[in-house]
């Protein structure tokens, strides 16, 4: 309610009925990282800022492996709330990296740079394994407006549209491997996979994107005469009982034209002497049928995500909010994914202060 620089990017529309009038933003940044690939043992926060760490381990629990990170800097930002409507601009530099699906066994291929010889015999199966990132910049402006005031309900609209600088994309998708190991050999019966990327570069690539949103407000009063930080309702900020929305974030595409390669491999093959196999590498150029493209233009698609938000007053202050963002970008398609995640947030919030405690279940469980 009272940071429309930020929560414009969650849903468009509440730029619009805002308790801010007007915000800046100068400049702001965030990293994110989560994974359940590794783990740095003897972990401190004292010993990472004097720069002593161990290197990072395999986690030892054999469940299929993901890795999310999340990079973005803040340039200015401006929102404007008044009356019915609520307009902005803002700049963005935004990464972000996704791994998906790997299990265990090559896990520790990615990670040590060697395989695992102490099992005698085992088999593989994989579908979809994924590893994406993508590095972009993106300029936006802001619009929401009050579309309908009727007693005490009130229905917001806003949207976000932006034109996109592509810097990188790296994208590799392993379809399917089936595989039989055997001591010393390896039957790939089956292997299919396809490896997009550029040379990074400003200006690589370019691109539009679009978010919409929805909010739907109980005031507590009604409406009639309501205007939002305007002195014809004597600058009066109506409260609600509820509030609920939904948004679709970040549909959009870049267009990589630069320093582009797109490679794809297929086929089958018997691999003697599988332990002399010293990296994945190596693995991969054993007999297989390949294909490359050199300077072909790239699609890659932005993390687009169904986003629901609610958001409910306890009275004097205490509100709670909850958050489901899911994620509409198939694996076999070129660019990023968001994450999964199901978000609550008990808070207080006062017009000099506010507090929360969100519990954050990502992929839904974790």
């Amino acid at each position: 309610n009272c940071y429309p620089v930020t929560s414009i990017f969650l849903n468009p529309s509440s730029s619009a009925d805002s308790r801010a009038f007007v915000q800046f933003n100068l400049v702001g940044a965030n990293a994110y990282v989560f994974t359940n690939q590794a783990y740095l043992p003897g972990f401190s926060v004292w010993q990472a800022a004097k720069g002593k760490l161990e290197a990072p381990r395999v986690s030892p629990l054999k469940m299929k492996k993901f890795l999310y990170a999340k990079f973005l800097v803040d340039a200015p930002i401006l929102t404007v709330s008044n009356r019915n409507i609520g307009i902005g601009f803002f700049v963005r530099g935004r990464s972000e990296a996704d791994i998906r699906n790997i299990p265990y066994e090559l896990t520790k291929i990615f990670i040590q740079q060697n395989v695992d010889t102490s099992l005698k015999e085992y088999d593989l199966n994989l579908r979809n394994v994924k590893l994406s990132n993508m590095t972009w910049v993106e300029y936006g402006v802001n619009f929401a407006k009050m579309y309908r005031k009727r007693d005490n309900r009130l229905t917001i609209l806003g949207a976000n549209a932006k034109y996109l600088t592509g810097i990188n994309i790296l994208y590799a998708n392993l379809e399917r491997l089936k595989v039989h190991v055997d001591t010393t050999m390896a039957d790939v019966e089956k292997l299919k996979g396809k490896v997009r990327f550029n040379e990074p570069d400003w200006d690589a690539g370019r691109g539009f994107a679009f978010d919409l949103g929805i909010t739907y407000k109980k005031t507590l009063e009604w409406l009639d005469g309501y205007y939002a930080n305007s002195k014809k309702s004597d600058c009066k900020y109506i409260d609600y009982g509820y509030k609920v929305g939904i948004s679709l974030l970040d549909m959009g595409f870049i267009r990589f034209n630069n320093t582009t390669y797109k490679a794809s491999i297929e086929g089958s093959a018997k691999i003697e002497n599988f332990q002399e196999v010293s990296s994945l590498d190596s693995l991969l150029k054993y007999d297989f049928k390949a294909s490359v493209k050199n300077n072909s233009p790239i699609w890659a698609s932005l993390p687009t995500a169904l986003c629901a938000q609610g958001d409910w007053n306890l009275n004097h202050h205490f509100y709670v909010s909850g958050v489901i963002i899911k994620n509409l970008v198939p694996t076999r398609m070129v660019g990023v994914q968001r994450a999964n995640l199901f978000s609550v947030a008990p808070r207080f919030e006062h017009r000099q202060v506010e507090f929360s405690m969100p519990l954050t279940f990502h992929r839904f469980i974790y």
